[in-house]
């Protein structure tokens, strides 16, 4: 059985006054080091951890695969399909819980990536880039220093022929939109231009509630706020025709960045979303358990790299 899968390609961004080697090379430093799968966990989120389960290091690239699970937490399971088709609803026992065999636990979610000097190609099969992310800093940290570690950047690449045609017909709106909580809002107090539109986004709430005297605090339900921000200009006012070249550069400066979602209307009244600017390629894999094979997905990975390097992606 074959599942369907997304190929996501990052740009790294590297800080050469912080370190002039790539990433490629700092992390096969830190794993020649670090042998071991328990060296290799740290903690992620809601009590999970990832960790890097297996790596091959070729000579331009390093293909893992990362996990994501929670120690000894049980699974859920159902009634068989063959006991369950002639149950009438209620009959059923429902959901059960079962603890994972002695010395396993339950695979909750996985990511395999390829790292190279210059972009990561990623696929993920439940276990988001946030996993990805995290991975790296804490190896490099361990390895090295948190200042390394935090020096790199993952910016999705960008669908080129997308970009010519926001340069060719002109943005007259851009809408942005995340989901905040208050104390992502509290953390941002320092402006400067390193800040993703995400946390630019985080800025604006948190001002914007300021100034009105409303504390996030005692908004209900704000672990589920969602800030949107819409830019936009009357374009038939030929005075506001210069308008056109800053949300254009503003647009541009956006299209590489993960952390929001954007629509982008045009001036023939054409809409882009985030979706359709970044770069991917949908592969079809063997399906593994609740996973996908690795060997399958390291290949179509180093495939697509090959295609990268050739300038050959469709």
């Amino acid at each position: 059985m074959q599942r369907r899968r997304t190929i996501n390609y990052y740009l790294i961004s590297g800080d050469n006054k912080i370190t002039d080697r790539t990433l490629f090379e700092h992390l096969k430093s830190a794993h020649k080091k670090f042998r071991t799968v328990k060296d290799r966990t740290f903690v992620y989120k809601d009590g999970s951890f990832v960790k890097c389960l297996s790596d091959k290091t070729k000579d331009k690239y390093m293909l893992i695969h990362l996990c994501r699970y929670e120690p000894n937490a049980p699974s859920s399971t159902i009634p068989a399909h063959e006991v369950d088709k002639d149950l009438k609803v209620g009959e059923s026992s429902g959901v059960k819980e079962i603890d994972p065999p002695k010395g396993r636990d339950y695979l909750d979610s996985d990511l395999f990536a390829l790292i190279s000097e210059d972009i990561v190609l990623s696929c993920s099969s439940g276990l988001s880039f946030s996993g990805f992310r995290t991975y790296i800093q804490n190896i490099l940290t361990r390895h090295e220093d948190e200042r390394i570690a935090i020096s790199f950047k993952f910016l999705k690449s960008a669908n080129e022929e997308k970009i010519e045609y926001i340069r060719n017909n002109k943005v007259k709106s851009i809408t942005l939109s995340s989901p905040i909580d208050y104390h992502q809002a509290q953390t941002i107090t320092q402006k400067n231009d390193n800040i993703t539109s995400r946390d630019k986004l985080v800025e604006f709430i948190n001002d914007f509630f300021g100034n009105k005297k409303i504390s996030l605090q005692e908004v209900e339900n704000y672990q589920n706020l969602h800030a949107a921000l819409t830019l936009k200009f009357d374009t038939r006012k030929k005075s506001n025709q210069s308008l056109f070249e800053p949300l254009n550069q503003l647009a541009e400066g956006i299209v590489e960045d993960d952390s929001v979602y954007y629509e982008m209307k045009l001036k023939n009244n054409d809409r882009v979303r985030s979706d359709e600017i970044i770069k991917k390629k949908t592969i079809d894999v063997p399906k593994f358990g609740n996973s996908i094979k690795k060997e399958d997905v390291w290949d179509a990975l180093a495939s697509e790299f090959l295609k990268y390097k050739n300038n050959e992606l469709e």
